[in-house]
């Protein structure tokens, strides 16, 4: 339950100063950005560990954000910025269906 709480807060977080870094384009906004990110892809995958892979829903939306937390890096056009938006996005749609279907 801890590592969920990890995860959302973290989600949250980077999800703000994503939105932030993205209107100011400062060097420290990217990093809050990117430990947030961080924090809440390493806190997922050790839920997923934890819960010994039981959840094939829940692994497709860790490797949905894993994907979207590299795109900037092995990505290297201008529209990687878009491409990280759309992955996001697509996670979080993802983790909203399996809830509700």
């Amino acid at each position: 339950m801890v590592l969920m709480m990890i995860h959302k807060l973290g989600l949250m977080l980077a999800i703000i100063f994503g939105f932030v870094y993205l209107a100011k384009r400062t060097e420290p906004l990217k990093w809050l950005h990117r430990i947030f990110g961080l924090l809440t892809i390493v806190s997922f995958i050790v839920y997923i560990i934890v819960k010994n892979f039981t959840n094939s829903g829940y692994i497709l939306y860790a490797l949905l954000l894993l994907a979207a937390s590299l795109i900037p890096y092995l990505y290297k056009r201008r529209a990687k910025t878009a491409v990280h938006l759309s992955l996001v996005a697509a996670s979080i749609v993802w983790l909203v269906l399996i809830h509700v279907v």
